[in-house]
């Protein structure tokens, strides 16, 4: 070690004894143990797997359970609220509104395009039925 950085290792160090000397309540911070911590699970739930299963009634009951904590994690971690002014609310009626909104909303995206949806055109009509 350098003598430049052995003479900064110790003014670290008398400023780290003054500061305890002052303020002794700093060193149990320093000497607790620590854990690192799991991240939190994931979803409380697959909202689109409710829908598809139980419908819109079932995750609608679902949601209505559920606390303004873990409403908003439930918006935040489905991406419901791109603006995130979710984050400020805690009336937790309008998180589950918006939240069943946006589910609903993305749950019916592209419905136009699967064949059970189609919708016919007055032109597809008259073809059939000129068709012998």
């Amino acid at each position: 070690m350098r003598e430049e950085e052995a003479d900064r290792l110790a003014k670290a160090f008398r400023k780290l004894a003054e500061t305890l000397e002052k303020h002794p309540e700093k060193l149990d911070f320093l000497l607790e143990e620590r854990t690192i911590q799991s991240p939190k699970p994931r979803e409380l739930f697959d909202p689109f797997k409710i829908l598809n299963e139980e419908g819109e009634e079932g995750l609608k009951k679902r949601i209505d359970r559920m606390s303004v904590a873990q409403l908003k994690r439930l918006i935040q971690e489905n991406r419901l609220d791109s603006s995130g002014l979710s984050n400020k609310w805690r009336d937790r009626k309008r998180l589950a509104d918006l939240a069943l909104q946006r589910l609903r909303n993305r749950h019916v995206h592209g419905d136009v395009f699967s064949e059970s949806s189609k919708v016919r055109t007055d032109t597809e009509e008259s073809k059939d039925a000129a068709k012998p």
